[in-house]
């Protein structure tokens, strides 16, 4: 089934009502006071940041699908997302110059930044360099 704008906000907005009604209960029983709730301008606000945090996501995935799985292919055949051995590090295992160059303002070494993040800095050296800084791994995965 997929999911029209419409039907996603109908069933956001039946959670958002069930939480209420179940807070509203938990008061009563504690014998608190209810709190306040302005239904639907309390509601579209709520839509109104998730739309802006998808909005957000999309801007920082400058990679297509295609370069995604390339990608992919070649951090299999690394390592972990958080590999700290030297003397190269994460999933896509920079070195710690190219990771100060590339993805510096993220984490101080590769292995403590985010896995997205780490993508980032790779499609970054990507642009500049192509699949040459992985040659092992993307020969492997047939993109030299």
């Amino acid at each position: 089934m997929t999911m029209t704008p419409t039907t996603a906000h109908a069933d956001y907005g039946t959670q958002v009502h069930r939480l209420v009604k179940h807070v509203h209960k938990l008061q009563f029983r504690l014998r608190h006071d209810r709190t306040p709730y302005h239904g639907h301008t309390r509601f579209r606000t709520l839509l109104r940041w998730r739309d802006h945090d998808r909005y957000n996501r999309r801007l920082w995935a400058p990679w297509t699908a295609a370069w995604l799985a390339d990608a992919l292919c070649v951090h299999s055949r690394e390592a972990a997302w958080n590999d700290p051995d030297r003397p190269y590090w994460g999933g896509m295992q920079f070195g710690y110059g190219e990771w100060l160059r590339f993805g510096g303002e993220f984490a101080p070494t590769a292995d403590l930044a985010l896995p997205h993040q780490q993508l980032l800095a790779a499609y970054r050296y990507w642009q500049l360099s192509g699949w040459y800084p992985w040659p092992n791994t993307a020969r492997a995965c047939g993109l030299i």
